[in-house]
């Protein structure tokens, strides 16, 4: 691999936004769509959501956020406003680009409109990109939506071999 590719798979933390005045331990979500909590450094990939979405949520301050939108607000906020900005009183979502909604790496994230988001479901028409078996960033292993495929943390020597294997 190239030097710029071996960078991209370093894993980076930051802040959970809203937890400016907390003292102590605080929650941290990565790069990849991982969360570590302060309470007891635990890091996960979010539990299941209870409704059966397949998306992957956190409690947080009594409330249960789901971790994409957390990591998008986290490593991506450039393309918020520039949404925020283009289109004015048009609420944002987040679209899984692969449409696994348990694949919350940054580079699978991106800022949409809810028509778009309708686009890039299961439910429609419109025909799945191509995408390799595994995440180049983060070594998700793409599966059906719904399955716990891709939920187990891998070490950056298991992102590489499975980069070597597209």
């Amino acid at each position: 691999l190239e030097e710029q590719g071996l960078l991209a798979l370093t894993e980076e933390f930051d802040d959970t936004p809203g937890q400016e005045e907390r003292s102590g331990k605080k929650t941290t979500v990565s790069n990849m769509g991982r969360v570590n909590t302060g309470k007891d450094n635990h890091t996960t990939f979010g539990s299941d959501a209870s409704n059966g979405s397949g998306y992957k949520v956190i409690g947080y301050n009594g409330e249960l956020l789901r971790v994409h939108r957390i990591v998008l607000e986290v490593f991506n906020s450039e393309a918020i406003v520039a949404f925020e900005e283009a289109n004015p009183g048009i609420e944002w979502k987040v679209d899984h680009k692969d449409r696994q909604r348990n694949h919350n790496c940054i580079k699978n994230l991106r800022v949409v409109t809810t028509a778009q988001n309708n686009n890039n479901t299961s439910r429609t028409l419109a025909p799945l990109p191509t995408f390799p078996p595994f995440c180049d960033f983060c070594g998700f292993k793409r599966g059906a939506v719904g399955t716990n495929q891709g939920t187990v943390a891998m070490t950056a020597a298991e992102r590489l071999a499975n980069i070597a294997r597209i």
